[in-house]
Protein backbone atom coordinates (compact mmCIF):
# COMPACT_ATOMS: atom_id res chain seq x y z
CA UNK A 1 0.00 0.00 0.00
CA UNK A 2 2.92 2.33 0.72
CA UNK A 3 4.04 2.23 -2.93
CA UNK A 4 0.50 2.97 -4.09
CA UNK A 5 0.28 5.96 -1.75
CA UNK A 6 3.63 7.32 -2.98
CA UNK A 7 2.55 6.97 -6.61
CA UNK A 8 -0.78 8.65 -5.83
CA UNK A 9 1.03 11.56 -4.15
CA UNK A 10 3.35 11.94 -7.17
CA UNK A 11 0.44 11.94 -9.60
CA UNK A 12 -1.55 14.40 -7.50
CA UNK A 13 1.46 16.69 -7.29
CA UNK A 14 1.80 16.53 -11.09
CA UNK A 15 -1.77 17.76 -11.45
CA UNK A 16 -0.56 21.12 -10.13
CA UNK A 17 -3.22 23.78 -10.62
CA UNK A 18 -5.57 21.13 -11.99
CA UNK A 19 -5.66 19.54 -8.52
CA UNK A 20 -8.32 22.12 -7.71
CA UNK A 21 -10.56 20.50 -10.34
CA UNK A 22 -12.69 18.02 -8.42
CA UNK A 23 -13.20 15.59 -11.30
CA UNK A 24 -9.51 15.21 -12.16
CA UNK A 25 -8.54 14.87 -8.53
CA UNK A 26 -11.33 12.44 -7.70
CA UNK A 27 -10.42 10.32 -10.74
CA UNK A 28 -6.73 10.28 -9.76
CA UNK A 29 -7.59 9.32 -6.18
CA UNK A 30 -9.95 6.59 -7.32
CA UNK A 31 -7.45 5.25 -9.87
CA UNK A 32 -4.76 4.84 -7.21
CA UNK A 33 -6.70 4.13 -4.06
CA UNK A 34 -9.88 2.50 -5.33
CA UNK A 35 -11.98 1.27 -2.43
CA UNK A 36 -9.34 2.51 0.02
CA UNK A 37 -10.37 6.09 -0.78
CA UNK A 38 -12.38 6.27 2.44
CA UNK A 39 -9.85 4.44 4.62
CA UNK A 40 -8.57 6.94 7.19
CA UNK A 41 -5.21 5.17 7.51
CA UNK A 42 -4.59 5.27 3.77
CA UNK A 43 -5.60 8.92 3.52
CA UNK A 44 -3.37 9.77 6.48
CA UNK A 45 -0.45 8.07 4.69
CA UNK A 46 -1.24 10.06 1.55
CA UNK A 47 -1.31 13.31 3.55
CA UNK A 48 2.02 12.42 5.16
CA UNK A 49 3.52 11.89 1.71
CA UNK A 50 2.12 15.23 0.49
CA UNK A 51 3.53 16.84 3.64
CA UNK A 52 7.02 15.63 2.79
CA UNK A 53 6.64 17.47 -0.50
CA UNK A 54 5.10 20.56 1.17
CA UNK A 55 2.05 20.30 -1.07
CA UNK A 56 -0.50 22.25 0.97
CA UNK A 57 -2.66 23.19 -2.01
CA UNK A 58 -2.93 19.60 -3.19
CA UNK A 59 -3.59 18.32 0.35
CA UNK A 60 -6.39 20.86 0.83
CA UNK A 61 -7.91 19.87 -2.50
CA UNK A 62 -7.72 16.18 -1.54
CA UNK A 63 -9.51 16.90 1.71
CA UNK A 64 -12.25 18.86 -0.06
CA UNK A 65 -12.85 16.06 -2.55
CA UNK A 66 -12.91 13.44 0.18
CA UNK A 67 -15.38 15.50 2.21
CA UNK A 68 -17.66 15.52 -0.83
CA UNK A 69 -17.23 11.73 -0.97
CA UNK A 70 -18.55 11.64 2.62
CA UNK A 71 -15.27 10.75 4.27
CA UNK A 72 -15.76 11.49 7.96
CA UNK A 73 -13.27 14.11 9.10
CA UNK A 74 -11.37 13.43 12.29
CA UNK A 75 -8.69 15.13 14.36
CA UNK A 76 -5.91 13.05 12.78
CA UNK A 77 -6.74 13.97 9.18
CA UNK A 78 -7.32 17.62 9.94
CA UNK A 79 -4.19 17.89 12.09
CA UNK A 80 -2.14 16.28 9.32
CA UNK A 81 -3.54 18.82 6.85
CA UNK A 82 -2.74 21.71 9.20
CA UNK A 83 0.81 20.38 9.58
CA UNK A 84 1.20 20.34 5.80
CA UNK A 85 0.06 23.96 5.76
CA UNK A 86 2.59 24.75 8.50
CA UNK A 87 5.44 23.12 6.55
CA UNK A 88 4.37 25.02 3.43
CA UNK A 89 4.13 28.37 5.28
CA UNK A 90 0.45 28.48 4.34
CA UNK A 91 -0.89 29.98 7.56
CA UNK A 92 -4.15 31.24 6.03
CA UNK A 93 -4.98 27.75 4.84
CA UNK A 94 -4.23 26.33 8.31
CA UNK A 95 -6.81 28.74 9.74
CA UNK A 96 -9.24 27.64 7.03
CA UNK A 97 -8.82 24.01 8.11
CA UNK A 98 -9.31 25.05 11.74
CA UNK A 99 -12.65 26.66 10.83
CA UNK A 100 -13.66 23.57 8.85
CA UNK A 101 -12.95 21.43 11.91
CA UNK A 102 -15.63 23.37 13.76
CA UNK A 103 -18.02 23.00 10.82
CA UNK A 104 -17.55 19.22 10.92
CA UNK A 105 -17.71 19.04 14.73
CA UNK A 106 -14.14 17.76 14.96
CA UNK A 107 -12.80 18.36 18.44
CA UNK A 108 -9.55 20.27 18.76
CA UNK A 109 -6.61 18.88 20.67
CA UNK A 110 -3.32 20.34 21.87
CA UNK A 111 -1.40 19.05 18.83
CA UNK A 112 -3.81 20.71 16.42
CA UNK A 113 -3.75 24.02 18.29
CA UNK A 114 0.06 24.00 18.45
CA UNK A 115 0.27 23.29 14.72
CA UNK A 116 -2.02 26.24 13.92
CA UNK A 117 -0.08 28.58 16.20
CA UNK A 118 3.19 27.39 14.66
CA UNK A 119 1.82 27.87 11.12
CA UNK A 120 0.73 31.41 11.93
CA UNK A 121 4.10 32.18 13.49
CA UNK A 122 6.02 31.48 10.27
Amino acid sequence: MELIVRQAARDLKCLGAEAALDDKLRNALHRHLGTNMCDHHVILSLLEELGREREATVALSVMQVLQKQNLEMNVFLTSATINICRKSSAWRQSLQVLHEMADHCVQLNTITCNAVVSACGK
